[in-house]
């Protein structure tokens, strides 16, 4: 895999757990007091040097960001973005220096390790990457882009183990690793994570392989209200006629059944990688917690489901909780794709809209 196939930016916000307010209207960082010396910079610097990156004026925006740190060499964020420009600039070994230096200076960022291992990836070393990965689950447990990332780097690994374990023949493509590379570090919600994508690395395709059937499973939700049953009496003279179930008592279940049933529509399109099954499942209100738009979450959503042979979504130990129009589907996620295998805490918020429960928010790993 070629370094080149690292620079196809696009512009995402990743959020992370710090001590940071956020600004309400633009979704820019203001300036705040940081516990641990991280300094940040003003909006204006920030979105300034990343229009220009993500107008294709790499080097200017080198340039920017160079004269920015010269008087705030400390700011996080924009050697951060530095970083990503030597990358944009194929500066490669730059940008390594760069993220390296992040990782030891600021140990609890879980983005500068995830840039770190795609470039370490980006240059065959997939070892190497994964060890940087895992440091970065370390650091944030939920933070979904690293987990899928280790997902997508260890069935590569398993594929060329096989591969040599057969002797196949060399001209055969291995199974190549999507990693994504984040472009900036935003703060935002806590524990908050998703699939945030900003650097794509392009993949040649995948060998052929014979499809497998897809597996979906959803438990069902431990009913609140349950049944009650009479014994009769051994002799019993008279029948007592059956009481009608209240109104009040049917509600509840029926709605959360019908959540149930949406969440299982979710996970059976996104196991048969049916997209837009899948899309249909979200309102058009979803919020991406990476910060995304709905378009450049869907674009990311569509690359990283159909890149996979095989997909199973099974759900278990699922709890649904509604109030009025609005509802919680908490779950456990158990997820595979090829040999790569994970189970997650999910949480879907939902909204009911013309009839149908869809999709407002998702947290991973609350």
């Amino acid at each position: 895999m070629s370094f080149a196939s690292v620079l196809s930016l696009l512009h995402a916000r990743n959020t992370f757990t710090r001590h940071v307010r956020l600004a309400t209207t633009s979704g820019l960082i203001c300036v705040a007091a940081v516990s641990g010396g991280v300094a940040w910079a003003a909006p204006s610097a920030v979105e300034e040097v990343t229009q220009l990156l993500d107008q294709g004026k790499a080097q200017e925006a080198a340039r920017r960001a160079q004269g920015h740190l010269k008087q705030n060499a400390n700011d996080v964020q924009m050697r951060f973005l530095q970083g990503v420009i030597a990358a944009e600039l194929k500066n490669y070994s730059q940008a390594i220096d760069i993220f390296t230096a992040l990782t030891q200076g600021y140990p609890s960022l879980p983005e500068p390790y995830n840039n770190l291992a795609v470039l370490h990836a980006a240059k065959g070393d997939e070892r190497k990457a994964a060890q940087v990965l895992e440091q970065a689950i370390r650091t944030n447990p939920s933070y979904a882009t690293a987990h899928e990332n280790l997902g997508d780097l260890y069935a590569r690994m398993a594929s060329d183990a096989y591969a040599k374990a057969l002797q196949l023949d060399g001209s055969r493509q291995a199974i190549q690793p999507k990693l994504l590379l984040i472009k900036q570090i935003f703060p935002g919600q806590t524990a908050v994570a998703a699939s945030s994508t900003t650097v794509a690395v392009t993949q040649s395709p995948e060998p052929v392989a014979k499809p497998a059937a897809k597996a979906v499973a959803v438990e069902p939700a431990p009913r609140t209200t349950p049944a009650v049953v009479a014994e009769a009496p051994a002799v019993q003279a008279k029948t007592e006629p059956a009481q009608p179930e209240s109104a009040n008592e049917k509600k509840p279940l029926a709605v959360s059944l019908q959540i149930e049933q949406a969440v299982q529509r979710w996970a059976e399109a996104w196991a048969s990688q049916d997209m837009k099954a899948y899309y249909a499942t979200y309102s058009e209100r979803f919020q991406p917690a990476s910060g995304e738009t709905l378009s450049q979450w869907k674009t990311e959503r569509k690359n990283r489901i159909i890149s996979k042979n095989t997909i199973t979504v099974a759900v278990r130990e699922l709890k649904v909780a509604v109030q009025g129009n609005a509802a919680t589907a908490s779950f456990r996620q158990h997820y595979a794709a090829g040999s790569y295998k994970a189970t997650t805490r999910k949480t879907l918020h939902l909204q009911r809209e013309g009839g149908q429960w869809l999709i407002t928010r998702e947290d991973t790993g609350a």
